[in-house]
């Protein structure tokens, strides 16, 4: 073997080691949310909480996340990003605590806030590293990779959280959560560090770099959190509709919940294929599409076979990132992409943080099957726009759609 080919082969073993290295600590974080992750809303409802009160506790944390954002634009480009993904990724413990000996819906918020903390101030570094690993004809594929490992979790965990609700209780779920939570970091212990080329500039400078954003990329960002707000109105109801109107209980409710993340996983790994290939256009009116046929059946058949179908395409809520944070990433200059993927997060926070709150007042006063209906209309509208511009790059090298 020459030392070219050894290179060669040096250069893909570590890329598999790192980008594996993510894909098993976010499969095994995955794992410790999927366990309650699918009937969360209904923890929310047993410690006294209401529909409302579950979109307080959702728009609240969205809020506390667009406010680490900030730290975690700075951090990015200032620091080693290995200790910011294992600190990030390590701060929910404390919630989980907070959960089991939770006693009020109050807890439940605190506890949702310094989730959200953690997870912001460590989104743009997940980001970053992802893209800058990736080689550059493959990112989005290399993201449906990564996000499918946490679908697959949601798959089996919320059939374990489903027996283990069965065996004892809801609550007995927070200390097998607890166990894979403290595990999940361990996973990037070994993988190589990425030192921002930006590490010796000052604070202000980075924030300074950080707003100025090309017209094309903020038409992008606006776009792009329009569709997740709209999306995220019907996240935190689908597991309360399928209770309140279909008449499940919590354990069905969490079986479900596997069949939706199956989805999830499913539809990362097409559409980001479908992205690498067609280009982001393709994949992002593939994700509306899917959504608005999911809201679609899900209101409109009864049997179960139709809540099956339904739900499965509704885990496009959760696989929608797969698609919009890679064309995010490609779309910004490589020496700020952490600066501007903080915008466009802080941004999208922003949008989505008074979504649940809209949808649990549509599904409390006005029906439950609201928050799904005025979804789905304005998802379409989207669509629309989405195929008139066309205008979205799909990889580094340059290809648009």
């Amino acid at each position: 073997m020459t030392e070219t080919e050894k290179d060669g082969l040096g250069e893909k073993l570590a890329y598999g080691k790192n980008i594996l290295g993510v894909f098993y600590a976010y499969t095994i974080a995955a794992s410790s949310m999927g366990l309650f992750v699918f009937v969360y809303s209904l923890v929310i409802l047993d410690l006294g909480g209401d529909a409302v009160s579950v979109g307080i506790i959702f728009s609240v944390s969205l809020v506390v996340a667009t406010i680490s954002y900030i730290p975690g634009a700075i951090l990015v480009h200032k620091i080693r990003r290995k200790p910011i993904m294992i600190i990030s990724i390590a701060i929910p413990t404390i919630s989980i605590l907070m959960l089991y000996y939770a006693t009020s819906w109050l807890h439940v918020l605190v506890a949702e806030a310094i989730w959200w903390a953690g997870t912001g101030i460590g989104g743009p570094a997940f980001i970053t590293y992802i893209t800058e690993a990736s080689p550059k004809n493959r990112v989005m594929s290399s993201f449906g990779f990564v996000y499918a490992g946490p679908a697959v979790a949601y798959i089996v965990a919320p059939l374990m959280g489903a027996l283990v609700t069965y065996l004892w209780d809801m609550r007995t779920i927070f200390i097998f959560a607890l166990a894979l939570r403290i595990s999940a970091p361990l996973f990037m212990l070994f993988i190589d560090d990425q030192i921002p080329s930006t590490c010796k500039e000052s604070a202000k400078q980075i924030l300074g770099r950080l707003f100025k954003i090309e017209r094309k990329t903020t038409w992008t960002i606006v776009l792009f959190v329009l569709i997740a707000a709209v999306l995220s109105m019907c996240t935190p109801y689908l597991s309360i509709f399928l209770s309140d109107v279909r008449g499940l209980n919590d354990v069905q409710v969490n079986i479900l919940g596997a069949v939706g993340f199956l989805g999830t996983a499913f539809l990362s790994i097409t559409i980001g294929f479908l992205g690498d290939k067609k280009g982001g256009t393709t994949a992002v009116a593939a994700v509306i599409v899917v959504f608005i046929i999911g809201c679609m059946v899900l209101l409109g058949i009864d049997p179960l076979m139709g809540v099956l179908i339904s739900v499965f395409m509704m885990g496009i809520m959760w696989g929608a990132i797969t698609v919009l944070d890679p064309i995010m990433a490609i779309k910004v200059p490589e020496d700020s992409r952490g600066g501007h993927l903080s915008v466009y997060l802080i941004a999208e926070s922003l949008a989505m943080a008074p979504m649940p709150f809209i949808g649990g007042m549509l599904y409390d006063h006005v029906g439950p099957e609201y928050p799904f209906i005025v979804a789905a209309l304005a998802a379409a509208v989207l669509l629309v726009i989405v195929l008139v511009r066309r205008d979205m790059t799909s990889t580094l090298s340059g290809t648009s759609s």
